[in-house]
């Protein structure tokens, strides 16, 4: 009988296979779940959350793109889908659109960088509003929904982002955060992991630039 390989195969999204590590470490079949996607960028590419939802996951997706936005509420109208920014403190800050979305960004510093690299153009500057994570997730999250996952890519602004959130009511089992230059040698002493313990989480792997927490109590 000749071999399918297709068989074998498995569907992924995540950029550096988050998705499938997630499932087969933490979520395994589940199908009712609840996630939170911050800096969501696309229901498909580069998607942490995109093969949870094809499982039956529901959950927030927040982004500060308009573009992202409008894909979203296109083929996940039964997600929650927020255009906004995430900061330490509500205000306003300057979004740095590029012509590719997944480097969007509230930093002026990290947009800099970016226009470095081949093909990254600035396509627009604007103000727009920005609000601390454990305003929109009070506003968003339904009433004694626990958080199975959150996924935390915004460009420069991670640990601002998490140092927003409301920690003693939103606390997520499992995080994905976007840790630059963070590796298994080093992670224990990158100043996410150390915010993070304190909030009691404890790392568990690093693939290649999304580090991964979970919940120790």
């Amino acid at each position: 009988m000749p071999i399918n390989p297709r068989e074998f195969a498995h569907t992924l999204y995540g950029q550096c296979a988050e998705d499938l590590f997630l499932i087969q470490n933490f979520f395994g079949d589940r199908q009712d779940g609840y996630y939170v996607d911050v800096g969501a960028h696309h229901p498909y590419r580069f998607s942490n959350t995109a093969l949870l939802h094809e499982r039956g996951w529901r959950g927030l997706n927040i982004d500060v793109d308009q573009r992202a936005i409008d894909a979203f509420n296109e083929v996940r109208p039964n997600d929650t889908n927020i255009l906004c920014g995430v900061a330490g403190e509500a205000g306003e800050l300057t979004l740095h659109l590029f012509n590719e979305g997944a480097v969007n960004t509230l930093s002026a510093s990290v947009a800099e960088e970016y226009r470095q690299l081949p093909g990254r153009v600035v396509i627009e500057e604007r103000k727009v509003e920005v609000q601390p994570l454990s305003v929109l997730l009070s506003r968003h999250v339904p009433t004694g929904q626990k958080i199975d996952l959150m996924s935390v890519d915004v460009e420069g602004l991670d640990e601002e982002v998490l140092r927003s959130n409301d920690w003693s009511k939103f606390r997520p089992r499992v995080l994905c955060v976007e840790i630059h230059g963070a590796n298994m040698y080093n992670i224990h002493e990158q100043p996410i992991t150390l915010y993070l313990k304190e909030q009691g989480y404890r790392p568990h792997t690093v693939l290649t630039i999304t580090s991964i927490f979970h919940l120790t109590d």
